[in-house]
């Protein structure tokens, strides 16, 4: 003989509605519910207001999350609060540095019988040479 045995596993529960005025409406798979009290809720139940209506959802970790008039809200399995000094993990990737500006000129003559060359770059003389020469000359009559 063969025995099968099949079963299943609920989800636990994950938070509760606590509905504070007018009419809230839930759906725990079968459609939705107009509750009057507070319900435990299982993750992906869904919970909706109607006009005039405020409820809110509490996870166990004492995370409470306002139901907005107009969304339908999904019951997370993991509260969506963020816990006070809780630390998470991240990583950032940054842009590689820009490159370093072109050359954007260089340096003419800067004074009579004296010249000056050099390439600048950002700003800053890079590399230059300065030649200086008297080019006086005195005629007699």
């Amino acid at each position: 003989a063969v025995i099968i045995t099949a079963f299943a596993v609920a989800p636990s529960l994950a938070a509760s509605v606590i509905p504070t005025d007018g009419q809230v409406l839930v759906n725990q798979g079968s459609g939705f519910k107009e509750i009057s009290s507070p319900l435990e809720l299982r993750a992906g139940d869904t919970v909706v207001l109607k006009p005039g209506s405020s409820a809110s959802i509490k996870y166990s970790s004492n995370c409470i999350v306002p139901v907005v008039l107009g969304q339908v809200v999904t019951v997370a399995a993991k509260a969506p609060c963020v816990t006070q000094g809780a630390m998470e993990q991240t990583q950032a990737t940054l842009p590689p540095p820009p490159a370093p500006p072109p050359v954007v000129g260089i340096i003419g003559a800067i004074g009579p019988g004296t010249v000056a060359a050099g390439a600048v770059v950002a700003g800053a003389v890079v590399a230059g040479a300065v030649a200086v020469t008297n080019s006086s000359k005195s005629s007699s009559p």
